[in-house]
């Protein structure tokens, strides 16, 4: 599951799960870059990683490199992932944590990111932010509750 999508007035929502190989990385990676391309001005990112259970070290040294890039077309960008994939999620930390960009942030909670993202939207951005944190809790819910069953 990869997906970009420009949500509501300057909120874009990415989405990226298990498997991703280099080449859908690559792929997506072009996708977003076109479409953040289409909106004017300074973009608010949130990012669904929730179901990014498995991290290969190629695709992890280019997600790297892409969040030590300083792109002034991002205002903020909030990336949401799952401490229950636990070798993904300490991966993913200490990529936001080297990265060095205090506007990308990796949460581990939907409450504290839709809070910091809030900081800097209009009202309707923060209902869709909302919307978009909902749905992706419910997504890693259910995930969590089948690989228990």
């Amino acid at each position: 599951m990869h997906a970009f999508e420009i949500g509501v007035g300057r909120l874009v929502e990415l989405s990226l799960g298990s498997p991703l190989s280099l080449a859908d990385f690559e792929a997506f990676r072009t996708m977003s870059r076109l479409g953040l391309m289409s909106v004017p001005g300074q973009v608010v990112v949130v990012a669904d990683l929730t179901q990014l259970d498995m991290l290969s070290d190629d695709v992890a040294d280019q997600m790297a490199a892409l969040l030590k890039r300083d792109s002034p077309k991002v205002a903020r960008g909030g990336y949401l992932a799952a401490r229950a994939h636990g070798t993904s999620a300490m991966h993913l930390g200490r990529m936001f944590r080297d990265a060095g960009n205090d506007s990308r942030r990796i949460f581990f909670d939907s409450a504290p990111l839709s809070s910091w993202l809030s900081e800097v939207l209009e009202p309707l951005e923060r209902a869709r932010l909302q919307a978009f944190l909902e749905i992706a809790d419910e997504r890693s819910w259910r995930r969590k509750t089948r690989s228990v069953s």
